[in-house]
Order: structure tokens, then C-alpha cells, then sequence
């Protein structure tokens, strides 16, 4: 790596794609509107990860359901991990 400081376009840039990772291109998709409004992404996108969670429920094969809410499961965490990384992003000074 080189010596060059993070921008917070960069940070931000980092965020979203990470997002993106965890939560999968379907919702990824249904959140980009939010693509600059990073706290607000994060929110949608927990509400998105809950309804996915409660479909895999109600209409899932009873022996899928267990693997799919294990699935989400980690999606939430992992979401979680990245509102603190984005927490931290926001104490920085960026000026």
C-alpha cells in the first residue's frame, strides 16, 4: 500500500461496496437510490435482510429454513460490523 491518505469519497466508496458484498445483488440493487446516504443504506437494507428473513419463513421448505435463516443471520452481522466501521468514519476530521 502506498502512504497516501484515505479520502472520505474513498471511505465512503469502500462502504457501499462492501455493502454490496454482504447483502447481495438484489438488494444491493434495491438500495443503490440510497448509494449516497450511507446511514440511511444501512437501515434499508437491515429492514430488506428482516423481510428477507421473514419470507424464508413463511415460504420456505422446512428443512431450507434453517440454512436460509443461518444465512441471515450472517448478513445482519456482518452488516452490523460495518455500521461501526462507518461510525468510525464519521469521527473522522476528513479536512
Amino acid at each position: 500500500m502506498n502512504n497516501e491518505l484515505i479520502s472520505r469519497q474513498q471511505a465512503d466508496r469502500a462502504v457501499n461496496q462492501l455493502l454490496s458484498v454482504i447483502i447481495g445483488r438484489r438488494q444491493a440493487i434495491a438500495s443503490n437510490h440510497l448509494e449516497n446516504y450511507i446511514p440511511e443504506r444501512l437501515e434499508l437494507c437491515l429492514k430488506l435482510i428482516g423481510q428477507e428473513m421473514e419470507n424464508d419463513i413463511k415460504l420456505g421448505d422446512p428443512d431450507m429454513v434453517s440454512t436460509a435463516l443461518s444465512r441471515s443471520q450472517r448478513k445482519l452481522s456482518s452488516l452490523q460490523s460495518l455500521k461501526v466501521l462507518y461510525s468510525l468514519i464519521l469521527e473522522v476530521d476528513w479536512s
